[in-house]
């Protein structure tokens, strides 16, 4: 299995949890009164809402909106990799899922660690099953979008110098045979007829 297959598995995998943890809880508040009365508080990436129906809850939240059109993004680009639109489909389904997210996780997060207000209100948050989900889903589906890209080879390590040895007579110095002169070429021919054979004096 080469690295695009595994790219496509891992988006093709992503997108389902996506739709599943949107319909999961972020986050439960139980809300503590002081006396035996008590709400529960969920919120999913679509609404939020409580077990008795008390405050102004059931309201849309709509934070899956964006979540959903990333993961169809993916499987269209999941389904087009053999083509650059495809692939490039796919990198941006991926993103625009992490980066939502990441809002909504950071809300969680800040919900789960906001301090009861007192008065005899006592707020007990724990974090949902979907926000776990959907932070699983999000990594995936960036990896996926990665490992489907067409990345350019890389260059080859260069080697090491290689040194050639020759031996001395394989090559002249200036690149052309030098004619060898006999010795006696260079021999002191001696004075020449006519010329005095010692120093004379005045």
């Amino acid at each position: 299995m080469n690295r695009r297959v595994l790219g496509v598995v891992a988006l093709l995998v992503a997108a389902p949890l996506v739709f599943v943890g949107t319909f999961l809880p972020l986050y439960t508040q139980v809300w503590e009164f002081g006396d035996p009365a008590s709400m529960t508080i969920e919120q999913t990436s679509w609404e939020v809402r409580s077990n008795n129906g008390q405050g102004v809850f059931g309201r849309q939240a709509l934070y899956a909106v964006p979540m959903v059109v990333g993961a169809l993004l993916m499987v269209l680009g999941a389904l087009r990799v053999g083509v650059l639109w495809g692939r490039l489909t796919a990198f941006a389904g991926s993103v625009l899922l992490l980066g939502s997210t990441w809002a909504v996780a950071h809300y969680a997060f800040a919900t789960y660690l906001t301090e009861s207000p007192g008065n005899g209100l006592e707020i007990t948050p724990t974090l949902g099953l979907g926000t776990s989900v959907l932070l699983a889903a999000s990594v995936l589906a960036v990896v996926g979008g990665l490992l489907v890209q067409e990345w350019p080879p890389r260059a080859p390590r260069p080697e090491g110098p290689v040194v050639y040895q020759l031996d001395d007579d394989d090559t002249p110095p200036f690149g052309i045979p030098v004619a060898e002169l006999p010795a006696t070429s260079f021999a002191d021919p001696g004075p020449q007829a006519g010329e005095p054979r010692g120093r004379t004096g005045p």
